[in-house]
């Protein structure tokens, strides 16, 4: 097998076995937001979207990335048994320094992150002790992120699927009898419980003890944190963008605005983003591994687009087609006049999809320069793009900023990266992006229909028009009938 034809299998594969995981996290997703929505209704759930966007913030802040720095630390290590456990250990004790750092500035703005949120000092020891969480997320962040690396895919969604599991099952009582008074303690305990699932499936893990002082930890690990703190700048700032943009619907129109915001949001991020969650578990460690080979590079980005772009049209064109039953079926019908925005949402995830392939070679080639400038610029054209559109066209209008904020991200990040890095790609691959341009047009022409027929087939015929592309593509990149055969030999 040609290694163009082995790198096809590998992306088929490990999309395919994350798929599956977060599809099965997306139910899980769905019946806590659907507790979430029933129980606690609009007002409350914007009362948790800010909870969770102050714990997010402070976690991204103090995480420094090592999320992202700790793949790329083991899987340039991974052919070597001694850097690799060296590596391993290493990013184990800065996950446990910077967690610790991140609990400790929690409870030291608890206070007023008390009297923000909820109006009084009566929550300050509830976020005292749920700040422990802040120290659970972070070793867990360091221990997948070796998973990772080291290519232990399927301990690594097994981590996943059965934390959002065991912590849905444990929390969702909770909700049931406390309600709003649940959403601290939910916390806490759901981040406890993934801690447990990641500890079992880390220990399982056949990488040798290597013993490391803190002050060698400091030493070596200055290079990770420089590259790891730009990943967390890069992952903080869009938390702080769409924090600013929470506090300007708030101010503007109140917190039931702000739960409808948050509601497109889930669904972009929790939903939508399975796909880009499932991408990225064999496609950045194998980056990474190709240590700027530009021609290793761009065939790397011209396979993965080309699965990528054929997996997220069929997507989006069924949301598109079952949002106002999904906004139901998720949340409830209180959330219904959230869908006009959600449209634009959704169309700008072929945006991202093509965007995000490209923007990952940066971050493999760890070019903190062009890093860090372009997060600053790109998270304030998003605030001014989201900001302007909620202003002159209300939560549709901040839909349409955000469409037009991800189709400049990434006309900018093609120009960047390929006069940069000098990557060159399939021209095959530039024919499947004008056949989804065409498609986009496509649904934003029927979304103007107010003949619902011609509207819905017209819906159809694209859905399965592209799925059987992507199905064309799999089977001829993935040995289906040796699969078939091989299993049955072994009946």
């Amino acid at each position: 097998m040609s290694e163009k034809e082995n790198s096809y299998k590998k992306i088929i594969k490990s999309t395919s076995l994350f798929g599956l995981v977060q599809l099965s996290n997306l139910i899980i997703s769905a019946v806590r937001h659907k507790f979430f929505a029933v129980l606690i209704g609009p007002a409350g759930y914007g009362t948790l979207s800010l909870l969770y966007s102050s714990f997010d913030i402070i976690r991204q802040l103090s995480g420094l990335g090592l999320d992202v720095a700790g793949v790329k630390k083991v899987s340039e290590n991974k052919d070597n048994p001694v850097e690799k456990s060296k590596a391993a250990a290493l990013i184990i004790r800065l996950s446990i320094i910077t967690g610790i750092a991140g609990t400790l500035f929690f409870i030291v703005i608890s206070y007023n992150l008390s009297k923000w949120i909820f109006g009084n000092k009566t929550q300050v020891i509830s976020l005292i002790l749920i700040s422990i969480a802040i120290l659970f997320r972070q070793i867990v962040a360091g221990q997948t992120a070796i998973m990772q690396g080291e290519g232990k895919l399927k301990y690594l969604a097994k981590t996943n699927l059965l934390g959002n599991l065991f912590g849905l099952l444990l929390s969702a009582p909770l909700f049931i009898y406390l309600k709003v008074d649940a959403i601290l303690p939910s916390i806490l305990l759901s981040a406890a419980v993934t801690l447990g699932v990641s500890c079992y499936y880390y220990s399982k893990m056949t990488i040798a003890k290597h013993p490391l002082r803190y002050n060698v930890v400091i030493k070596e690990g200055k290079q990770t944190l420089h590259f790891g703190a730009l990943v967390a700048i890069n992952g903080f700032l869009p938390v702080v963008a769409n924090y600013i943009i929470q506090l300007y619907i708030n101010h503007a129109t109140g917190i039931a605005e702000v739960g409808l915001f948050n509601t497109g949001q889930v669904i972009i991020t929790s939903y939508m983003g399975i796909i880009f969650s499932a991408m990225t578990m064999e496609y950045y460690p194998r980056l990474a591994s190709y240590k700027k080979d530009h021609f290793k590079e761009g065939e790397a980005v011209s396979q993965q687009l080309t699965f990528s772009i054929l997996l997220i049209i069929p997507v989006i064109v069924a949301f598109v087609g079952l949002m106002p039953i999904i906004i139901e079926l998720l949340f409830s019908s209180k959330f219904l006049s959230v869908v006009p925005m959600l449209f634009w949402l959704v169309i700008a995830m072929f945006f991202k999809a093509i965007s995000f392939c490209i923007g990952y070679v940066i971050i493999a080639r760890a070019d903190s320069s062009v890093f860090l400038k372009t997060s600053f610029l790109f998270n304030a054209i998003y605030i001014c793009f989201c900001l302007v559109g909620y202003y002159y066209g209300g939560l549709e209008g901040l839909g349409i900023g955000f469409l037009s904020y991800y189709i400049i991200h990434l006309i900018a990040v093609y120009f960047i990266v390929k006069l940069r890095y000098k990557l060159m790609y399939n021209k095959r691959l530039y024919k499947l992006l004008a056949l989804g341009l065409v498609a986009m047009l496509i649904l934003i022409l029927t979304n103007t229909l107010t003949n619902n027929v011609v509207k819905y087939v017209t819906i159809l015929l694209l859905f399965f028009i592209f799925l059987t592309l992507l199905v064309r593509e799999s089977v001829k990149h993935f040995d289906i009938k040796g699969i078939i055969n091989r299993t049955i030999r072994r009946q």
